[in-house]
């Protein structure tokens, strides 16, 4: 992966960083990266990415097995 980090803004407690991706040479992508710290320690780190890829195989031990944007089916109790 490359990154391009296009602005960071933060406080004292959170960090936004906005950012594009290159994933295996390909396009780059646009994202958002969102940190809180709690001491000097990242305590959270969300990211957001602007358009979907679908992840080379040797990332499939840490693929989700839904999608972010589709609610997960569940199994009544």
């Amino acid at each position: 992966m490359r990154y391009r980090l296009r602005r960071v803004t933060a406080r004292v407690d959170l960090a936004v960083v906005e950012l594009t991706v290159s994933y295996d040479g390909e396009s780059w992508m646009q994202g958002l990266q969102l940190l809180e710290f709690r001491g000097d320690k990242v305590a959270r780190e969300r990211i957001y990415v602007m358009e979907t890829w679908e992840a080379p195989e040797w990332r499939a031990p840490w693929r989700a097995g839904t999608p972010a944007d589709q609610p997960e089916e569940t199994t009544p109790v």
